[in-house]
């Protein structure tokens, strides 16, 4: 399960974008397993021990991944 600091931000992301709302439920378990596995793929150990910039690039990325699918 996704951290509630991954969580929230992502949620936050999700948002902002209106392609990412209308194609995404930031609740969704399986949608927040999926970012917090892309973060684990990519060397986040811990969410908060990096840059908030860094965190909000990464799970951009894990969202446009996410919709690619």
């Amino acid at each position: 399960m996704a951290s509630t600091y991954v969580v929230n931000v992502t949620r936050r992301i999700v948002r902002m974008f209106e392609r990412y709302s209308e194609n995404i439920d930031p609740s969704d378990e399986k949608f927040l397993a999926f970012v917090s596995n892309f973060l684990a793929e990519n060397g986040v150990k811990n969410a908060e021990d990096i840059p908030y910039a860094q965190l909000y690039l990464l799970i951009q990325k894990a969202i446009r991944n996410f919709l690619a699918k």
